[in-house]
């Protein structure tokens, strides 16, 4: 086994003992969230009255440095609001939405994690890490969105009416009992108690939203259609999840240990995304044959041990253009030997080329 696998091994699970006990200590002392409280109060059916598609997009930049980032949104008569949000603070962060009408808000986290929270009772209604994602039954009244200071936080909200949402909701369908509940006032918010991994076409699709090149009426049908699209992506996943139980029984068909393996290859996978190694070097990594490491890291995760390294590598690749990295810079951390080969992945996955960020 190559050294570096082996040192790899003992970092990581070096790194999930001291998040074990870090865990364990932020259990009994929660840091509180005070450098900021903001309100945004929010009717999502005002956006009825719009004569057109609205785009706004914000500099959240101070002067000290402290806080930058940008935050962008577009709105349809619809029904449909796409918030986009790429932030870092070195402060924790908390904001109060006031919201005057009940709707559905699609939770994506591409990089960082966040909690929401109910005001009046302090419930957690969902903790979302990077590349997850869950849907939220926003009730009237105040929630509270916090995250961490000294990380970069970057996420997409998609927020549609309940109507859109029903409309495109057959009766027949695993999940329509639930979302019941949760529009009767359940007392929950979120739509799984467990949230889902983010998978490569859903992501592809909220950058496209993001990047259309179009305006006016085309835009708005174009935002409708994607919509439409991306939630029919993920009512399958949904259907998955209640047919194959995978992330709810997971349990039951795994052990811990087999479970722990698992979390230990996908680290793995990450740590070296740019330079992989074999299939049967990971499973000997980890502890385990291919066979089962394949099998083990669907039932665990949702998807392929190659299609998570893709993904990794895709999220990584438009953060580092973000940040103003070259084409050539990039296609080199990422682990492509040729440009060409870069920007032809970086497409096909997106649907727009890495020239195109901005």
């Amino acid at each position: 086994m190559p050294e570096s696998y082996v040192e790899s091994i003992k970092k990581i699970r070096s790194f999930r003992l001291l998040n074990l006990l870090v865990d364990d200590k932020n259990k009994k002392q929660m840091t509180p969230y005070t450098d900021s409280s903001k309100i945004c109060r929010f009717d999502i059916q005002h956006l009825s009255h719009l004569d057109s598609i609205k785009e706004t997009e914000r500099n959240l930049s101070d002067n000290t440095g402290s806080k930058k980032g940008f935050v962008k949104e577009v709105s349809t008569p619809d029904g449909i609001i796409l918030g986009y949000y790429n932030v870092f603070s070195q402060r924790n962060q908390e904001i109060t939405l006031c919201n005057e009408t009940p709707y559905f808000q699609l939770s994506f986290n591409i990089l960082g994690s966040k909690q929401y929270k109910i005001k009046s009772s302090g419930k957690e209604a969902l903790n979302l890490k990077s590349l997850q994602y869950n849907y939220l039954h926003l009730p009237k009244g105040d929630m509270c969105i916090e995250w961490q200071g000294n990380q970069k936080l970057e996420s997409f909200e998609l927020g549609v009416t309940e109507h859109f949402f029903n409309h495109i909701l057959p009766e027949s369908h695993p999940i329509h009992d639930r979302i019941e509940k949760l529009q009767k006032g359940s007392g929950d918010c979120a739509l799984g108690k467990n949230n889902l991994p983010l998978r490569t076409e859903c992501t592809a699709i909220l950058y496209q939203m993001l990047n259309c090149p179009m305006t006016g009426h085309l835009k708005r049908l174009y935002i409708h259609a994607k919509t439409i699209e991306l939630i029919s992506l993920q009512l399958r996943q949904f259907e998955e999840v209640c047919n194959t139980h995978s992330y709810k029984e997971a349990d039951k068909k795994l052990t811990k240990e087999e479970i722990e393996r698992m979390y230990l290859a996908k680290e793995i996978v990450e740590k070296n995304h740019n330079q992989p190694c074999r299939l049967i070097d990971l499973a000997h990594s980890v502890g385990t044959n291919d066979t089962y490491l394949k099998k083990h890291f669907k039932i665990v995760f949702g998807t392929t041990v190659f299609a998570h390294l893709l993904q990794f590598k895709m999220e990584k690749a438009m953060q580092f253009l973000k940040d103003g990295y070259s084409i050539s810079d990039v296609a080199g951390l990422t682990g492509y030997n040729r440009i060409s080969h870069f920007s032809r992945a970086f497409k096909k996955h997106f649907g727009f080329p890495p020239n195109k960020v901005k």
